[in-house]
């Protein structure tokens, strides 16, 4: 259907319907690098995000919602029960209380082997089909304009390293009391880095950089305005679905348990328990909501540039009526044994009460759906927040009783690896 067909249609079943309809525009794509397009852009709350074969990338937003999993349900239902099929974007606070938040993009280009350029705007009963084509068709000439400039990492000649919290090694101690105690099992406790540059770092060229040595991971950046990105590559998948008329297909990473490459860390009693704790907690959340579980096999290595860890996959089945459903295992997963600990609840009140840094989206779901029930959300591990010349990231490491403090302290720094040598300033 010709763009202007597909306008005229959206208008008159506005009129129909008395009330706003969402119009859906989508053209074969060929061009460049979707995270160089997308960077070179100049809408605001643009989002990447790279998954093996998958590439997403858009900008603008025509609705948001800061609501959590447990209202997602109800409030995304009048946008894909038209049968438009938008793509959401979005990600959540680690804690409960902080800020979340999930968006239509105006734009998004998604490339899984062909490309395809998706564009979505409002259609009201009074609203002018000739203006809205023009609007769209302004849209799409502005969208395939200029060539992007190289991605560089930027932030300058001159950069300082800063310990951002200092108490975590106390703070570790404490917690190894509390376990020996019996009043946990495991909590996993986060550290924070700061890169002060003396010009701003870019946000895209960090990606570019972080791209370049992550084969293994899921790329992701997402502008939450006032000038501060969220990027990060992560090797941990909360849960990938998708749907098939009454059953949802699921998969979640295992991951927890870990060293420098060349370590045996598969013969490692103490990091073998810590990953079977995460193990544990995953299977709860799908026992939970009544999905089937297939054979579990034994732990993995999952080795990537400068750092190793032990790697379960968990595939599940669940009969569903609704693909919204989804919410509600996404809720149960979040977080799991991996950046939380267990039992929950107390980890989770351990962490409130004595973590040296506020962690906002770090360790926190973040990803995409669709109007069709597929959809991924990773762990927001190895991220960082980039604010003009300031990079903050993040580290964390699960205390189980049997955790050395230095030994812990180590393994924090081997995941910071990651980002500062997409800086420039590690090995």
């Amino acid at each position: 259907m010709s763009l202007v067909d597909l306008v005229y249609s959206a208008v008159a079943a506005a009129k129909r319907l008395n009330r706003k309809v969402l119009v859906n525009y989508t053209i074969p794509w060929q061009g460049s690098d979707v995270l160089q397009f997308v960077a070179q852009q100049g809408d605001s709350h643009r989002f990447f995000w790279q998954r093996g074969q998958l590439q997403l990338g858009g900008g603008g937003r025509i609705w948001s919602t800061a609501s959590r999993f447990d209202g997602w349900r109800s409030e995304i239902l009048p946008l894909v029960e038209d049968g438009r099929c938008p793509y959401f974007f979005g990600g959540l606070s680690f804690a409960p209380w902080g800020a979340s938040c999930l968006g239509v993009p105006r734009w998004l280009l998604r490339v899984e082997g062909t490309g395809e350029l998706l564009l979505w705007d409002w259609v009201a009963p009074d609203m002018a089909p000739e203006a809205v084509v023009a609007s769209l068709e302004g849209l799409l000439a502005r969208l395939g304009q200029g060539q992007g400039q190289p991605l560089v990492v930027g932030g300058g000649d001159d950069r300082a390293v800063i310990d951002s919290s200092p108490g975590w090694r106390q703070v570790v101690a404490r917690a190894l009391g509390t376990i020996a105690r019996g009043e946990l099992e495991k909590v996993v406790l986060a550290r924070s880095v700061e890169v002060l540059g003396n010009e701003n770092f870019s946000a895209f060229g960090l990606l570019e950089r972080l791209r370049q040595g992550s084969c293994h991971c899921t790329l992701f950046l997402m502008e939450l305005g006032r000038g501060q990105t969220f990027v990060g590559a992560t090797p941990e998948m909360l849960l990938q679905f998708a749907w098939h008329h009454d059953r949802l297909d699921l998969v979640s990473d295992a991951l927890a348990g870990s060293s420098g490459r060349g370590e045996f860390l598969l013969r490692s009693g103490k990091d073998l328990r810590e990953h079977q704790i995460v193990i544990d907690s995953i299977l709860d959340a799908y026992n939970s909501v009544g999905a089937a579980v297939g054979q579990i096999g034994s732990p993995q290595l999952l080795q990537l540039q400068h750092i190793q860890h032990l790697h379960t996959q968990i595939v599940g089945t669940w009969r569903t009526p609704a693909w919204q459903n989804v919410f509600q295992l996404l809720e149960l997963l979040h977080p799991t044994a991996a950046v939380g600990g267990r039992p929950r609840a107390q980890a989770l009140e351990f962490i409130r009460q004595f973590e040296p840094c506020d962690r906002q989206g770090y360790a926190a779901p973040i990803g995409w759906f669709n109007g069709e029930g597929r959809g991924e959300f990773a762990v927001a591990i190895r991220s960082g927040y980039v604010t003009g010349n300031r990079v903050k990231m993040f580290a964390g490491a699960g205390i189980v009783q049997d955790s050395q403090i230095d030994r812990e302290w180590e393994e924090t720094n081997l995941k910071l690896q990651g980002m500062l040598r997409a800086l420039g300033l590690a090995d």
